[in-house]
């Protein structure tokens, strides 16, 4: 099959094509799939993405990433998220012709010049956006404008997942703190537990010897990045449907023969129509009030259990600690999905 050969899906993939039928498992071909074109460049692509980004994927992404203490643990997710929308949508995807635009390989000059340069003195924030754009451009190259405006969405979602939210963490991290603080020790004064406290941050229950801290880990933040990233996922998964249907209802006829900045302007109507946008917004602002809120119980809970249980010290306090985390997380996901029915989605 030619690069521009787009009558059949790739070779590796092979989805149930009737309504009625019986659904099939996408069954993968590795042989054909190596052997396609379109999937040969898509591997060359990536591999000098990796190559050029090195310094930033393995000494910041990946270490960030594999720090379970950090604001960016759930990065590991994010690229198999944005993989999965992909996946999830392929079977329209898939119809989107394949035109290859070889001259957008001049834009990866000054690209990767930069790239260059900010990997000498390794600043994430700028190297971050230079690997997305080169990913987006990567598309362009192989595949099109078709292809790069249907996985725009997909490809943008990986900012998600790196290390480009230092400032905004710096920032709010000490107001969220305090918050966190102040809802965890009302909650105790509420339920009978008598605590104290000498200063911001620090509580006392009467019948544990050490004290509560609310550290910059436990701010809330770091449940709120992910979050975040949940709701995005999730809209996402919910509307990208309209944006491929819109892009395939322009492939054809007349329509094909508008100007580029005209295709997208008339899709990008398309799908703000469809969109619920009220839902939207209201789920993103839900993400930041919901993580604090939950984070003050999960302190004051905390504070519960340890004066309840003094024994819980040391090592088995830390345990705690670490399992109400993912017990906060689950409470948040229920919360935004009850959210959710209650805005329409299903």
């Amino acid at each position: 099959m030619s690069i521009s050969d787009t009558s059949q899906p790739l070779p590796g993939i092979t989805p149930a094509d009737t309504v009625g039928e019986p659904v099939e498992r996408r069954k993968f071909d590795a042989v054909g799939l190596l052997k396609d074109s379109t999937f040969q460049m898509v591997m060359l692509v990536l591999a000098a993405t990796v190559f050029c980004f090195w310094p930033l994927l393995y000494q910041e992404v990946w270490k960030k990433w594999m720090d379970m203490e950090g604001y960016y643990a759930h990065g590991l997710l994010i690229p198999v998220c944005s993989a999965y929308l992909v996946w999830d949508k392929w079977d329209k995807l898939k119809q989107i012709v394949v035109k290859p635009q070889f001259w957008a390989a001049v834009l990866l000059i000054p690209i990767l010049y930069s790239t260059y340069a900010a990997s000498r003195s390794i600043m994430p924030s700028l190297l971050s956006g230079l690997l997305i754009t080169t990913l987006l451009v990567g598309t362009l190259i192989v595949a099109g404008w078709k292809w790069l405006m249907a996985l725009f969405a997909p490809v943008l979602f990986l900012f998600l997942g790196m290390p480009v939210w230092d400032k905004l963490i710096d920032t709010n991290t000490m107001h969220l703190q305090l918050w966190s603080y102040k809802i965890a020790l009302k909650i105790l004064q509420i339920t009978g537990f008598e605590p104290y406290s000498s200063q911001d941050n620090v509580i006392f229950v009467p019948h544990f010897s050490q004290p509560l801290q609310i550290a910059v880990a436990c701010s809330g933040l770091r449940t709120t990045i992910a979050i975040s990233a949940a709701v995005v996922f999730f809209v996402l998964m919910t509307n990208l449907d309209h944006w491929y249907s819109a892009i395939l209802e322009y492939q054809d006829g007349a329509k094909q023969a508008k100007s580029k900045a005209a295709l997208v302007g008339d899709i990008a109507k398309r799908l703000i129509k469809k969109m619920r946008w009220i839902a939207i917004i209201a789920l993103l602002a839900a993400a930041l009030p919901l993580s604090i809120l939950i984070n003050g119980i999960r302190i004051a809970m905390i504070g519960m259990v340890a004066n309840s249980a003094p024994e819980w010290s040391g090592e088995n306090f830390k345990m705690m600690h670490d399992i109400s985390g993912y017990v906060a997380l689950g409470i948040c996901f229920v919360a935004l999905g009850w959210i959710s029915k209650k805005l329409g989605y299903k």
